[in-house]
């Protein structure tokens, strides 16, 4: 099983991103993550390659 997490970050001069993050449920360590602009669901879905 995973978890996604987003963090939100307000960057002066850049205005605000978010940190998507998938954890891996057992471990807990971080398996993937990506810096987005918008949280929509395009931005949950990381593809693997």
């Amino acid at each position: 099983m995973q978890q996604t997490h987003f963090t939100y970050f307000k960057i002066i001069g850049w205005g605000s991103m978010y940190l998507s993050t998938v954890l891996y449920d057992y471990s807990r360590y971080i398996i993937a993550c990506k810096l987005c602009f918008t949280m929509r669901t395009e931005d949950v879905m990381i593809r693997w390659v």
